[in-house]
């Protein structure tokens, strides 16, 4: 059986962070929830470092769009939003090669 990237990289390491770009989110955002005021609340949300902004910011976009909420909390915001990221290590600490070797 073949394993993908994802597979591989959760077998490989399994206490990995797996993250989402917040700009492919925000694409499909904008499909269903266009204007400025969408646009700033979601651009605020993903860039908060902190978990309480974060929420303040969702309560927020709540009280203007229940179905705008929905669809973000719906998509992992511990994958696109800042306030969840882990700071201790990033890719760049990581032993691409190693991962490498295993795909091949």
């Amino acid at each position: 059986m073949e394993m993908g990237l994802l597979e591989v990289v959760k077998e490989v390491l399994p206490n990995a962070e797996h993250r989402q770009c917040a700009r492919h989110i925000y694409a499909n955002f904008k499909k269903s929830y266009k204007g400025e005021e969408y646009k700033y609340m979601f651009w605020v949300a993903a860039g908060c470092t902190i978990e309480l902004e974060f929420i303040s910011v969702m309560e927020r976009l709540k009280a203007i769009d229940v179905g705008a909420y929905e669809y973000l909390m719906s998509h992992n915001p511990i994958s696109w939003s800042r306030a969840y990221f882990c700071q201790a290590l990033n890719i760049c600490g990581l032993d691409v090669f190693a991962l490498v070797d295993v795909l091949d």
